[in-house]
């Protein structure tokens, strides 16, 4: 049981991270263009 539990663990928080990968992704850009349009 305490395996599992710390799999499903690890699995969440790697997801989280990809999550806040992708919103950082999708961010960066913006900033930089409001950047350049500055």
């Amino acid at each position: 049981m305490q395996t599992g539990t710390t799999t499903v663990k690890n699995n969440t928080i790697t997801a989280l991270i990809n999550i806040l990968h992708n919103i950082l992704n999708v961010i960066k850009p913006l900033h930089i263009n409001k950047l350049f349009i500055i």
